[in-house]
């Protein structure tokens, strides 16, 4: 079962031995399953079924603000929030890559860490999304908001730093490096890839640090293995570098109905046999979620 899938039975079990929680009157702490889930979550069973708000993350999803249904999700929920009736904030919770999983808004640090404060402090908040059926609101409580929200904040790791994009990051890292050399960086050609990383339909970016220029390759390389950064598109001016590995060259494997593998050649020392060749390969999801699945 994918992590993001583990929320909602876990959910509906506290909600059976929990029914305060039904009438949204306390948030609470959820953790558990092979994923690692944790989850600080109020939910509300009214005519419009059961609806959940939580903070979360797992061992593949990032910390973000989440809304479950208990109506399947085929496409992203448009919501805002205020807390107390102060500022309403804009957010965007994305479809669930499986069926049944949460729709998790990506985290934005100037909207969400502030939005999470009022959240732990506050008295009540008032939700208004659309999932398809049509405008509704979910005034509910804050109590129990500051304790759970606190455990999920310790146990989460903190979101990655976003780029605008690909070329802004490069001359972000390169910038000591060429002034130590004393040259001015200079992109160079196939220093930044296009492809699909994800699955998700939307381009994103690979740089090959070889191709950085500044006479870096004691920075990025060893012998013929230098460093690729693997970077996702998260929303137009938005990517999160996720993952960088030191190889010869890599694949970009889209697996159906699954996910998209990533295979770099990689220092044969690495693999536990001798061997002349040696791959890491990843699991790669929507939002720069990697996996690792093994050395080959």
């Amino acid at each position: 079962m994918p992590a993001a899938d583990l929320l909602r039975p876990v959910l509906l079990a506290l909600l059976l031995c929990l029914p305060a929680a039904l009438r949204a009157e306390n948030w609470n702490y959820l953790s558990g399953g092979p994923g690692g889930q944790r989850a600080a979550a109020i939910c509300d069973l009214g005519d419009g079924g059961l609806t959940c708000l939580s903070l979360l993350c797992s061992d593949r999803q990032e910390l973000g603000l989440a809304f479950q249904s208990s109506l399947p999700l085929s496409g992203p929920v448009e919501a805002t929030i205020s807390v107390d009736g102060g500022t309403v904030q804009a957010l965007r919770f994305e479809p669930p890559v499986a069926p049944g999983s949460p729709a998790v808004a990506r985290w934005d640090a100037a909207r969400d860490a502030p939005l999470v404060e009022a959240l732990k402090r506050g008295n009540r908040a008032l939700l208004t999304y659309d999932e398809g059926r049509g405008e509704r609101s979910l005034d509910f409580t804050l109590l129990g908001s500051a304790r759970s929200i606190a455990q999920v904040q310790e146990s989460c790791p903190a979101p990655r730093p976003r780029v605008a994009d690909p070329v802004s990051y490069a001359m972000q890292r390169m910038e000591p490096v060429c002034r130590a050399a004393g040259v001015a960086f200079s992109a160079g050609d196939g220093l930044v890839r296009s492809h699909d990383l994800d699955g998700d339909g939307v381009q994103d970016a690979v740089i090959d640090w070889s191709k950085a220029g500044c006479n870096s390759a004691e920075t990025f390389c060893t012998g013929p293995y230098c460093d690729f950064t693997f970077l996702y598109t998260l929303g137009p001016g938005s990517m999160v570098p996720a993952l960088t590995v030191r190889g010869k060259s890599y694949l970009v494997l889209p697996i159906p109905n699954f996910s998209t593998d990533l295979q770099i050649a990689v220092d044969p020392a690495l693999c536990d046999e001798p061997t002349d060749d040696c791959a890491v390969i990843y699991h790669s999801r929507p939002g720069g979620s990697v996996e690792l699945v093994g050395y080959y």
